[in-house]
C-alpha cells in the first residue's frame, strides 16, 4: 500500500522562454581561449537571468511573509524544485500547526507579480500558472499530483504569452476563505487577507484570471519609485520585442508581445 500523503497545495510552475537559442550556444565545450571565452558569455546569458529570477523570488516571497500583521495565516513553509530553465514553487494549505492558512498563495501572488515584472525590465520574459489542489511530496523535494499538472496546463497551454494565469483552485479557496463564517475566531483576518489576494488578479481579455501586477493592490503594496522605473523599462523592453517581431514577419511571437503591450498601455498607472 502508497505510504505517500496527500494535502492540499499551492503550486506556482514560471518557465523562461526563449532560452532554447542561449542553450544551444553551450553545445560544445571549447578548447581555445576565444571560444572558451564566447562560452563562458554564452553560459552567463543562459544562467544567470534563471539565478536572477531565483533571488528575486526568494526575495520577493520573504517580503510578502514579512506582513506580520496576518499572523499566524501567514507562517508556512515555501520550497523549491527546479528542471532546466522551469522553476516550481509550492507549499501546503496547512501550516506546522495543521491550521489551513493563506500564507503559500499571498507569497505566491506577490512574488511571481513582482519577479515578473523585474524581470520582464531586465529583458527576460516567462510566463507562469498557479493552482491550488492535491499533491503529494512521496519523492523529498519534490510536488507530484493533479495540482502540478494542472500548474503546467496553465504555464504551456493557456498563459501563451509572459503572464501568469491562476487555476478555478485558486480563485475558489480564496472565495472559500472571503466567505468564512463570522463564528471564525480567525475569520476577520482571513477575509482581509483573501481581500488583498483578490487585489492582486484581474481578469484578461480572454477571461482568465492572472497575476495583475501592474493593477492597483500592486500599485498600493510595493515602492512607487522602483515601480515606476521598472515599468517604464519593462514597457521599453515590450515594445521593442514587439517591433522587431514585426519586422522579422514572426506573426506568432509579435502577437503575443502586442497583448503584453497592451496590457502595459492599459495598466500601466495602477487602474
Amino acid at each position: 500500500m502508497s505510504q505517500a500523503v496527500f494535502q492540499n497545495y499551492v503550486v506556482a510552475l514560471i518557465d523562461f522562454l526563449n532560452q532554447g537559442e542561449e542553450l544551444d550556444a553551450l553545445n560544445r565545450i571549447p578548447d581555445e581561449e576565444p571560444e572558451k571565452a564566447r562560452f563562458i558569455a554564452a553560459a552567463d546569458k543562459a544562467l544567470i537571468p534563471i539565478d536572477h529570477f531565483r533571488k528575486l523570488f526568494e526575495d520577493f516571497a520573504r517580503s510578502a511573509h514579512a506582513a506580520g500583521q496576518f499572523e499566524p495565516l501567514m507562517t508556512v513553509e515555501v520550497k523549491r524544485q527546479c528542471f532546466r530553465d522551469t522553476t516550481i514553487t509550492y507549499s501546503p494549505l496547512r501550516n506546522a500547526a495543521g491550521e489551513l492558512t493563506l500564507a503559500g498563495v499571498f507569497n505566491a501572488l506577490v512574488a511571481t507579480g513582482c519577479t515578473l515584472l523585474a524581470s520582464l525590465a531586465s529583458g527576460v520574459p516567462f510566463r507562469g500558472g498557479i493552482e491550488v489542489g492535491v499533491g503529494t511530496e512521496f519523492f523529498p523535494g519534490e510536488i507530484y499530483g493533479p495540482v502540478l499538472r494542472r500548474a503546467y496546463y496553465l504555464e504551456s497551454k493557456v498563459a501563451d504569452h509572459p503572464r501568469v494565469v491562476l487555476g478555478n483552485g485558486v480563485t475558489e479557496y480564496l472565495q472559500d476563505q472571503a466567505e468564512l463564517p463570522a463564528s471564525d475566531r480567525d475569520s476577520p483576518c482571513r477575509r482581509e487577507v483573501a481581500r488583498l489576494c483578490h487585489s492582486f488578479i484581474s481578469i484578461d481579455e480572454d477571461g482568465m484570471p492572472i497575476v495583475d501586477y501592474l493593477g492597483r493592490g500592486f500599485c498600493d503594496f510595493t515602492s512607487a519609485v522602483d515601480r515606476q522605473a521598472q515599468i517604464a523599462q519593462a514597457l521599453e523592453f515590450v515594445d521593442s520585442g514587439h517591433k522587431r517581431f514585426m519586422a522579422e514577419g514572426n506573426t506568432k511571437l509579435a502577437l503575443r508581445y502586442a497583448r503584453l503591450k497592451q496590457y502595459f498601455l492599459a495598466r500601466r498607472n495602477g487602474a
